[in-house]
């Protein structure tokens, strides 16, 4: 089990919708899952990803996969998904888990609407586990990044008990 994908910082550069990038990060989920001995019975093409054991730190950003299991068990919606991808980025750029992002940057990064990253955003409070709104200021904390310890912790315990999930985290 992995508790944090890591995506290169160039994730967002070649202006996918939400859609191309919603394939894009699950390709770069399981090629992480192979490389931690997880069996992945598709054929999948490493030579379209980044090979991100050469990235160095800071060519890289890393993203709790708890959103990615809401987005498969369909808690979430594809914008859901990318608009939190997108602000574990700048949290990253800015090296703070507290983001006060521009709605207007995330719709022309991710190729949706204004009105769509919005009401994405507004969502993404209401799960409250995902998203924390700070005091209706325009500043998001993202919890699975501000608390990393609970992350890395549940994942230690997630490999003793390894045998009970499946490479998606969910209880055989």
């Amino acid at each position: 089990m992995i508790s944090l994908i890591i995506l290169p910082m160039n994730f967002f550069d070649r202006f996918f919708n939400a859609d191309e990038l919603a394939v894009e990060l699950d390709l770069y989920l399981k090629l992480q899952l192979k490389e931690n001995n997880y069996v992945i019975k598709e054929v999948l093409d490493e030579n379209s990803t980044v090979d991100l054991k050469n990235l160095k730190e800071e060519e890289k950003f890393y993203v709790p996969t708890i959103i990615i299991f809401d987005y498969r068990e369909r808690k979430i919606n594809v914008i859901d998904l990318i608009v939190y991808v997108y602000l574990c980025y700048i949290a990253y750029s800015d090296n703070n888990s507290t983001v006060k992002p521009s709605k207007k940057e995330i719709s022309r990064k991710i190729n949706e609407r204004k009105t769509d990253v919005e009401e994405s955003l507004n969502f993404l409070v209401t799960l409250g586990r995902t998203l924390l709104d700070r005091n209706k200021s325009g500043y998001y904390i993202i919890d699975e990044l501000a608390n990393q310890e609970k992350v890395l912790g549940l994942e230690v315990l997630l490999k003793k008990e390894k045998h009970k999930y499946n490479p998606y985290g969910i209880l055989k």
